[in-house]
């Protein structure tokens, strides 16, 4: 065909196949004399989403197509073919596109797409001679077919030489390459079952609503009464019709905007639908269809496709199908786990209530409890003590007392306590544990050292007064040191706990309450104990790293605990990823296997490693971080909503090892989430936001852009960062897309909305989004676009809205630094308030900056400032273009627009100007140096001005140059006369 600029997609730089094409493209092109021209190879991913980023990194920027490409997979050239579809370019009529392996994607596009063959059926029939000829012991064949060329018709042939005959996609976009509901690598199904909550179930249904194909608008309502689903798992809706009041679960629309999950907003049934009742720019159908299981009803969807005349089809029944067998399974969980709980705590009851009959016991248990009765009779009980150690620090803080039997048959304590129950016994055990356990706190007390001794003591048993007595007595010697345990699951009357409190306080020794969750465990319960410490059961740590519900419950009781000044002590601690879930959330002291096992020799220390991991998780906490890392790059979508309800914080991009190096970032409305993205050194790639809230701590971004990455944010939805929001590193490049929005809050004292620190210069920043930024930042220093070094940034597109209140803060540009940038195609709207703030351009650097057909709207106060221009810097250069500017400013020192200390330029065409300024040494043109130019060409201008200087500019005359526009200056009330040159 000629073709002389061929450009190429290769696949991963590491890939082995992607090396080996690559070599094979530069080869050829240099046997036949074609020379590989600047940013003509792109090394993608080997899958469809890479297709857009190549086609901006061939036109780069002087937007020259070259006249081929040739990709490394039929994958690769069906994304580049979307790509050019999507921006109006024709294959091969604008560019000829190749592929490699010919598959069958590639031969049902619009037009067959020119690739490779392998020769997989000669492959198949060699593979299986060669393991034949192994067997046989035969010598192996050698494979001689080669790969042949398939002539399609994305190269420029007008005929295919492929004899098959296929249906035809009108569209290159295929099912897999969305990852569509028919795709390998649909995970709905499976995420769908994984949630443990309503209304995690909703967010992941909304993150999926996608797949239904050509969806406008989408609604989900259940029956009201499954606004209890996760607090009454035992509820029922049967199908016998739907009830006054609907639950508006799930809105969607395709533009991403304005969607809601929710489990709390109701709407009347007969309604039908709450967006049936707001305003429609285009007749549109509505196809409700039933949400059930069996005999359960949970409700009905409703879906539109706009005004295109069609209904819904198999795939979206199939589609509803899921949520319908998923909102079961959650029910059918729920129902489980409520029964595992009633389970739990049957078994977990700690102390039998005495009443079953000896008789019924079994003859084991009848040699088991004369046991008991002799170990009560001689004493011939041992004593463990297991560490009780310091979140903080790991260090031991306390020990508690664990009764063994010290009998050739080993007695476990619960079954001491069952069979002293069964025998009128408790009283005994109560005297044998507080003189067994006080006497070796005496004579081991050097081993104790500073050490608290946990005792655990029967709620409601009475010593006779003779052994009253002597347990009184002990617990007078030893009151510093010892904590009595109360079970709070065996419930005490008032009275009984009102004289233990009393006996513990007048002996000035602390309470414990044990097993705190089982039972009757409520907050006014804690409040009648109001005990020094509280333990919490095992019950509600076991697996706690990954239970959503404990893990809420937990929270609550450490709160409680931290508001009370009652310590916090989680029991029964036995992973790694229980002991950090338990710090992260605040717990004061720890106790469980994982960090030591009970002995009868007194530990001095715990396992260094143990004691260091302690101290490592209390720093997370501490940080207010419980790193918890998702490599991005298995799939091309992630939810948000899964990571975070698996507890992840961080999410890295770029990985090389990984799959997928385009992601989309999937969120629902009203999931708020702690993760932060960090984007690895070297990536490039596209990334798409869609409805994703992220915050990080201690004013991290949010989005971290790290060194050498050339990356694309795509934006769709509601976007929101609070935080310092996207870092990008000096040698990095960003790209924003989309007609999404971003809002970035940020009151970090050093803050940047989208940039770098104030010390630091940001990488190249290009805007070309259609959705809007807004940025809120409060702090001492800061930019909202911008670093304080400065950077390149070049605006093209889209709206803006940026606050802030700083005492140096510039909202787009630099502080320190030199500032020039491009503003183009935009509506702006600034507000600032600070010591010292410039709009646009930098506070103690040059600026020079070029704004078209923008309209620019700032208002801001402070002490000094400039709108457009530089406080401190030596210069400032303006040009404006057919725009429409209105300033309003109230600064002491301060002017509307150039250097308030240097030479300013400033040329302003075809735009329509509005300059207001009050302060004593206000102005409106340049700065107190007479070196300031003005040319305002075809301008409607008006400025107002409010100043002791009783002056506007300290331009002369000669240097202000008016011509062919409308002009009015008022000074302090009386309007300034100024020469307009008329030329037309």
């Amino acid at each position: 065909h000629g073709y002389r600029d061929i450009a190429y997609i290769s696949g991963k730089r590491w890939h082995p196949h992607a090396v080996k094409r690559l070599q094979a493209y530069c080869d050829t092109m240099k046997r036949f004399g074609l020379k590989v021209g600047e940013n003509r190879i792109f090394h993608g991913d080997f899958w469809y989403t890479c297709g857009e980023q190549a086609l901006r990194e061939f036109t780069g920027r002087d937007n020259s197509l070259p006249e081929a490409v040739v990709c490394a997979n039929d994958e690769m050239a069906i994304g580049f073919c979307e790509a050019l579809e999507q921006r109006g370019l024709s294959v091969p009529e604008d560019i000829a596109v190749a592929g490699f392996d010919s598959s069958v994607e590639g031969r049902t596009g619009p037009r067959t797409l020119t690739s490779t063959m392998f020769p997989d059926e000669e492959g198949g029939t060699y593979a299986a001679l060669y393991m034949k000829n192994r067997l046989d012991n035969l010598q192996e064949p050698e494979f001689l077919d080669k790969p042949r060329l398939f002539i399609g018709e994305t190269c420029g042939c007008k005929k295919s030489n492929d004899a098959e005959v296929y249906i035809r996609r009108k569209a290159w976009k295929t099912d897999r390459m969305s990852n569509g509901l028919r795709a390998a690598g649909n995970l709905m199904s499976d995420n769908l079952m994984a949630q443990t909550s309503l209304q995690g179930f909703l967010g992941t249904v909304y993150s999926y609503v996608y797949q239904v194909n050509g969806v406008e608008n989408f609604s989900l309502c259940l029956c009201k009464p499954w606004m209890d689903f996760d607090k009454d798992p035992a509820l029922h809706v049967t199908n016998s019709g739907y009830p006054d009041e609907m639950i508006n679960a799930i809105s969607y629309n395709s533009t991403g905007k304005e969607g809601k999950v929710c489990c709390d907003e109701t709407f009347k049934t007969t309604d039908l639908l709450p967006v049936l009742k707001t305003e429609h720019d285009k007749p549109m159908a509505y196809f409700f269809t039933p949400l059930f299981f069996e005999n359960e009803c949970f409700g009905y969807a409703a879906v539109s496709y706009g005004d295109v005349a069609r209904t819904y089809d198999g795939d979206y029944r199939f589609w509803l199908s899921m949520i319908a067998r998923g909102l079961e399974d959650l029910r059918r969980n729920l129902v489980i786990e409520a029964l595992k709980k009633q389970l739990e705590n049957s078994l977990l009851n700690k102390f039998s209530s005495g009443s079953a009959k000896y008789e019924l016991l079994s003859d084991e248990e009848k040699e088991d409890c004369s046991l008991v009765d002799k170990i009560l009779d001689e004493n011939l009980l041992l004593y463990y003590f297991q560490p009780i150690v310091r979140a903080s620090d790991g260090e031991i803080y306390s020990y508690e007392a664990l009764m063994r039997s010290n009998t050739e048959k080993k007695i476990s304590p619960l079954e001491i306590i069952k069979y002293a129950g069964i025998r009128g016994r408790l009283n005994d055990v109560e005297k044998a544990t507080f003189i067994n356990v006080l006497g070796i706190i005496e004579d081991k007390a050097e081993s104790f050292g500073d050490a608290k001794i946990f005792l655990n003591s029967i709620p409601g048993i009475r010593l006779n007064d003779s052994d009253f007595d002597a347990v009184h007595e002990l617990l007078k010697r030893n009151a510093s040191k010892a904590v009595v345990e109360l079970t709070e699951e065996a419930e005490l009357s008032d009275e009984e706990l009102d004289a233990v409190k009393r006996l513990l306080s007048e002996l000035g020794i602390e309470m414990a309450i044990d097993d705190y969750g089982t039972g009757y465990s409520n907050i006014s319960n804690l409040l009648r104990y109001m005990p020094n410490y509280v333990k919490i059961d095992r019950a509600l740590l076991s697996g706690i790293e990954s239970k959503p519900q404990k893990q809420h419950f937990v929270s609550e009781i450490i709160k409680f605990c931290r508001d009370n000044d009652i310590l916090s002590l989680a029991e029964g601690i036995e992973t790694g990823e229980e002991l950090r879930t338990v710090i992260h959330m605040g717990v004061d002291l720890i106790q469980g296997y994982y960090t030591a096992k009970p002995s009868a020799e007194i530990l001095p220390r715990i396992n260094e490693m143990v004691r260091n991991e302690i101290c490592t998780y209390y720093q997370e906490r501490q940080d207010g971080s419980d790193k918890r890392i998702f490599t991005a790059g298995s799939s091309n979508r992630v939810s948000l909503g899964m990571l975070d309800r698996d507890g992840y914080t961080d999410i890295n991009i770029g990985d090389k090892n990984a799959v997928y190096t385009d992601v989309a970032i999937i969120g629902s409305p009203g999931l708020k989430t702690d993760i932060h993205i960090t984007i690895l050194p070297g990536y490039t790639g596209e990334i798409r936001l869609e409805n994703v809230e992220l915050s990080n701590i201690k004013c991290r971004p949010c989005i971290d852009i790290s060194e050498n990455c050339n990356v694309t944010l795509k934006l769709t939805g509601e976007n929101y960062f609070k935080g310092n929001g996207i870092r990008v590193s000096e040698s990095s490049k960003l790209m924003l897309l989309g007609d999404g929005n971003i809002s970035i809050e940020t009151k970090c004292p050093k803050f940047y909305g989208i940039g770098n620190h104030p010390e630091e210069s940001h990488g190249e920043l290009l805007f070309e989004q259609d959705g809007r930024i807004s940025v809120k930042a409060s702090g001492q220093e800061g930019t909202c676009i911008g670093a304080g070094k400065g950077g390149v940034i070049r605006i093209n597109r889209g709206l803006y809205n940026l606050s802030a209140g700083a005492g140096f803060v510039t909202g787009i540009g630099a502080l320190s630094g030199d500032s020039r940038f491009e503003i183009r195609n935009c509506w702006m709207g600034i507000e600032l308030n600070g010591d010292n703030a410039v709009a646009l351009g930098s506070i103690k650097g040059d600026t020079g900056l070029y704004v078209l057909k923008t309209a620019l709207e700032v208002t801001m106060s402070g002490d000094r400032a400039a709108i457009i221009g530089t406080l401190d810097g030596s210069e400032s250069i303006t040009l404006i273009e057919d725009s429409r500017v209105n300033l309003n400013l109230r600064a002491d020192d301060s002017t509307c627009v150039g250097a308030l200390v240097g030479k300013t330029d400033l040329t302003v065409k075809h735009t329509s100007m509005q300059l207001e300024n009050s302060g004593d040494e206000a102005l409106i043109f340049g700065g107190r140096e007479r070196i300031t130019k003005v040319t305002l060409d075809k301008v409607d201008v008006k400025s107002n001005l409010r100043s002791k200087l009783n002056r506007d500019t300290y331009a002369s005359e000669d240097d202000i140059y008016i011509a062919d526009g409308r002009s009015r200056f008022n000074v302090n009330g009386k309007e300034i006369e100024r020469k307009v040159i008329w030329l037309d």
